[in-house]
C-alpha cells in the first residue's frame, strides 16, 4: 500500500528521492561517498582545452562580436567543461562542493579559462589575451546554470 505523504515538499522530496534511486541503479552510478574519480572526465576535458589553447599561430581577431564561431566555440567548451564539473563535484563525496556544485563548477570553469588565456598570451608567441574569449568562457560556464536550473525544476 502507498504511503500517504501530506505536504507538498514531503511529496516532493518523495518523489525525487525515488526517481534519482531509480535514475542511479539504471545509469549503475557508483556511490557518492569519496568518489573523487567523477571529477576524472573533467580533467580530461581540461587537458584537451589545452592542448587547444596552447597550439599554434591564429590570426588576430576581427573583435567584431560574441557570435564569431571562434566565440560560439569557446563558449560550447566551457558549457562543457563547467557541465562535467558540476557533475564531479556533486559526486565527489566533498561536503562543500557537494552542496552547490554548479556554482562551484562556474567558479572553478571561468577561473581555468582566464588563467589560460593569460597562460596563452605569457608563454605562447603567437597568441593573443582577447577579453572576448574570457566573456564567450564565462558565457558559456553561466549556460551550465540555466541548463541545470530548467532540468531540475
Amino acid at each position: 500500500m502507498p504511503r500517504l505523504i501530506k505536504s507538498w515538499s514531503a511529496k516532493k522530496k518523495y518523489f525525487f528521492s525515488s526517481f534519482t534511486h531509480q535514475k542511479s541503479k539504471a545509469l549503475h552510478l557508483p556511490n557518492k561517498a569519496n568518489n573523487k574519480m567523477m571529477l576524472f572526465p573533467a580533467l580530461i576535458w581540461a587537458g584537451v582545452l589545452v592542448f587547444f589553447s596552447t597550439g599554434g599561430q591564429v590570426s588576430p581577431p576581427k573583435l567584431t562580436s560574441l557570435l564569431e564561431p571562434d566565440k560560439l566555440a569557446h563558449a560550447v567548451a566551457y558549457f562543457i567543461m563547467a557541465s562535467l564539473l558540476a557533475f564531479g563535484f556533486s559526486r565527489s563525496g566533498v561536503w562543500g562542493l557537494q552542496k552547490h556544485p554548479v556554482l562551484w563548477a562556474i567558479g572553478v570553469s571561468s577561473l581555468f579559462g582566464f588563467v589560460l588565456e593569460i597562460v596563452q598570451y605569457l608563454f605562447f608567441p603567437g597568441r593573443l589575451f582577447e577579453l572576448y574569449d574570457i566573456l564567450a568562457n564565462i558565457i558559456g560556464s553561466l549556460a551550465c546554470v540555466l541548463l541545470s536550473s530548467f532540468l531540475i525544476k
